[in-house]
């Protein structure tokens, strides 16, 4: 009975640019180079100022509503109301 080894394999030897470990290329490379940024759309911000402005709004109106305003004033005093007309 006899048992085959492989052998390890060998480390990859030095390669011509591109042709080397991922990245290698791109490190080295003008075209990756920090770039500023460049502002959105017009479109794009009139869609997210508009959604913004909008979110704002609903939760103002939520917090008016729930808190600001005789509404949960006015609903509790007539289930109490009710409730004495019942007894």
């Amino acid at each position: 009975m006899s048992l085959d080894v492989a052998a390890p394999p060998t480390p990859p030897s030095a390669s011509p640019p591109g042709k080397g470990p991922r990245g290698a290329r791109r490190a080295n490379s003008p075209r990756w180079e920090r770039r500023e940024p460049r502002p959105p759309s017009l479109p794009v911000m009139i869609l997210t100022v508009a959604l913004l402005t909008l979110s704002l709004l609903l939760v103002w109106t939520f917090c008016y509503l729930t808190f600001f305003s005789g509404v949960q004033e006015s609903r509790t005093q007539h289930e109490l109301y009710a409730t004495f007309r019942a007894d």
